[in-house]
């Protein structure tokens, strides 16, 4: 029998609460820590490091930042930001409170690139490291994910909030509230679904070619041509995700097989479709 929503946050907060017994923690930084694990465990992110940071900037701007991770192989930032009540009954969190909370940990985006954040805080603290982090590769970070992170319940509301940027990386707002965390825990894949509609990016769809001599009873092959375009704009928009079951993800250079790949990519364009068989898939329905 599935557990529901309040049993589900009562043990969530149950077990930061015991996180935070056993690291001497405060219940912010534990409920933090309980939630950013959750998402690691889910692939939602590659890493987390926990980084707390309260201040003030530029125009009297309020400033904070709860926690970062940086995905290196598509160069995407993500930070965390808390609205954590710790009441013993859910309360409800309104797009105007999303929006506030976003705002401040935006303000210290800025005013870490920008400002002389770098001048008011200390050096040993883990925040610096986040940072350092954003000065360094400001050029190469391609797309910075902000979380919201509550152990409320997100209004209806919010369905969705407006796309921003900051000077020219583009924003994307992920609220993860008891509900959605709860829904994970529930579901069949214990993962958050990655929904694509190909039909988006090819109106035509997706010519198919059955291999035959490769169908079992349990399963059936087929050879699919899609665009690198098409691709390139698909994993520009989920990252590392995409490939989060593909057995032959991308590992490093110093595989003999990914330096071939490598050097074909480089030197050779033009053959890297006879040379290299693409990208596995599986799919559960196919129309």
């Amino acid at each position: 029998m599935a557990i529901e929503l309040s049993e589900y946050r009562k043990s969530f907060l149950e077990s930061a609460k015991a996180r935070a017994a056993g690291k001497e923690d405060g219940a912010i930084a534990s409920f933090i820590d309980e939630a950013a694990s959750s998402l690691l465990e889910i692939g939602a992110i590659p890493d987390y490091e926990l980084a707390f940071y309260t201040g003030t900037g530029q125009k009297n701007r309020k400033l904070r930042v709860d926690g970062y991770a940086l995905d290196e192989y598509d160069w995407t930032a993500s930070l965390f930001i808390a609205d954590f009540s710790g009441e013993e009954e859910s309360d409800t969190l309104t797009r105007t409170q999303a929006v506030q909370v976003l705002t401040r940990l935006e303000a210290f985006i800025e005013e870490a690139v920008y400002g002389n954040l770098s001048n008011q805080m200390e050096i040993s603290r883990p925040a610096y490291d986040l940072l350092d982090m954003l000065r360094i590769h400001r050029t190469e970070i391609r797309k910075i994910r902000l979380f919201l992170l509550t152990d409320k319940i997100a209004s209806e509301r919010i369905e969705s909030l407006p796309q921003n940027d900051f000077h020219g990386i583009p924003l994307e707002y992920h609220i993860w509230d008891m509900a959605r965390f709860h829904r994970i825990y529930v579901s069949t894949s214990g993962r958050d679904e990655l929904d694509i509609n190909l039909c988006e990016y090819l109106p035509q769809g997706v010519p198919c070619l059955e291999a035959h001599s490769a169908r079992t009873e349990t399963y059936r092959s087929y050879l699919c041509v899609i665009p690198g375009i098409v691709l390139a704009d698909i994993y520009d928009k989920y990252g590392s995700r995409l490939l989060e079951g593909n057995v032959r993800s991308f590992l490093n250079t110093k595989v003999a097989v990914n330096k071939k790949i490598r050097e074909t990519i480089l030197r050779y364009p033009e053959m890297f479709f006879a040379y290299n068989n693409g990208i596995a898939a599986t799919e559960l329905m196919l129309k």
